[in-house]
């Protein structure tokens, strides 16, 4: 049985654009190479506007349990024939399809798991099997980019992971592709859809699930082996390493929506929920607030804060897209917004502890307007 689960999303950036264009430019008469240029010239400028749904990609995402294997891979010489993965515990075939204006790609994404030692024979086992182009390391993998003969339209990926007795294989297949102008961890996450391996996607702090009701589940663990933290969203969390066992959080729920939470493995804490966070380190969050910008300790309340900062900030949605750059350096805020009815932009340096130089790690309570 299968189940296909239908998504969207925009382009992060004009690269993968760019790459298409040039790629059929490249096989076409002068006629068609003119309206394309044309094509192009209109189209490249709107990649940076999130609204121009024209750019976005259309993701198939199909689960297959093992018993349909053999039939979707028969025709294909890359993937492994199913008598040839030996004695394993848990294995799942994912397909990754992607339409978009000028194009589409296909992935087919197989995670075997094993027993450690019929782990360390088939891991032997495939690193002899074939000649590689190129080593790197992500997500605990070690991978292999296998010589096709027809890179990049063709490309294979074998992975192995010591550290969950995992093998996987991915094939690749795009017929406009020429280049790749990204590392090969970004193209795995961005075109060959690594990114939604369900429940293979975890490490020693977090494990995300992709349940096949189309939501991901994210879980962080107590070493007691109680749940500390746990949600469910319909699109993908982004988890980032932040400080030692401190991690940011981040998903989204539409357009200019983002909301952000922080988990502390080592104090077994977890934070509020913030809104369109402008910035943050490792022991500060920078967010909006009705009309001021709040300065507030990680960890902290609701009711107190480290400092607010009010401007004539110009009058938007919400007070987040007046904000064009917000970077904390110390006890350094620099920020960069909109100002009044003609949206003039002002850059700023703030000192966040202007009025607290006596008390710079105290927490004050009310608002102290900088």
């Amino acid at each position: 049985m299968f189940k296909s689960i239908y998504t969207t999303r925009m382009s992060d950036d004009g690269k993968m654009l760019k790459r298409r264009f040039e790629s059929i430019i490249s096989k076409n008469g002068a006629k068609t190479r003119l309206l394309i240029a044309i094509l192009v010239a209109l189209l490249i400028p709107a990649v940076t506007i999130p609204t121009v749904n024209i750019l976005s990609k259309t993701e198939f995402v199909t689960l297959y349990d093992m018993d349909n294997y053999a039939e979707i891979v028969k025709n294909n010489s890359y993937m492994p024939k199913l008598e040839a993965l030996g004695n394993y515990e848990n294995a799942e075939l994912r397909y990754f399809r992607y339409n978009w204006v000028l194009g589409s790609a296909d992935t087919y994404t197989l995670i075997v798991k094993y027993a450690p030692e019929e782990y360390k024979r088939e891991k032997l086992e495939t690193n002899s099997e074939h000649s590689s182009l190129a080593y790197f390391e992500f997500d605990g993998f070690n991978f292999r980019v296998v010589d096709t003969n027809y890179h990049p339209k063709r490309q294979f990926y074998t992975a192995t992971s010591d550290s969950t007795y995992e093998i996987a294989y991915i094939f690749y297949y795009d017929d406009d592709i020429d280049y790749i102008d990204v590392s090969y961890q970004e193209f795995l996450l961005r075109e060959c859809g690594w990114e939604i391996r369900g429940k293979f996607n975890k490490n020693d702090g977090y494990e995300i699930l992709y349940d096949k009701d189309g939501t991901y589940n994210i879980t962080f663990t107590k070493d007691n082996g109680d749940i500390l933290y746990n949600q469910s969203v319909d699109y993908r969390h982004e988890v980032t390493e932040v400080g030692e066992n401190l991690y940011n959080v981040c998903y989204w729920s539409g357009t200019n929506a983002r909301y952000d939470v922080f988990v502390d493995l080592k104090e077994e804490r977890v934070s509020q929920e913030y809104f369109n966070l402008l910035c943050y380190d490792e022991d500060k969050v920078v967010y909006c607030e009705d009309d001021a910008i709040v300065v507030d300790h990680m960890f902290g309340t609701e009711k107190i804060c480290i400092t607010r900062i009010k401007r004539d900030f110009s009058d938007t949605f919400h007070l987040s897209s007046a904000i064009a750059n917000a970077e904390l350096n110390g006890d350094i805020l620099s920020l960069r917004y909109l100002k009044g009815e003609n949206f003039e932009e002002v850059s700023e340096e703030i000192d966040i502890y202007k009025d607290l130089k006596d008390a710079i790690n105290t927490v004050q309570e009310g608002e102290n307007h900088v």
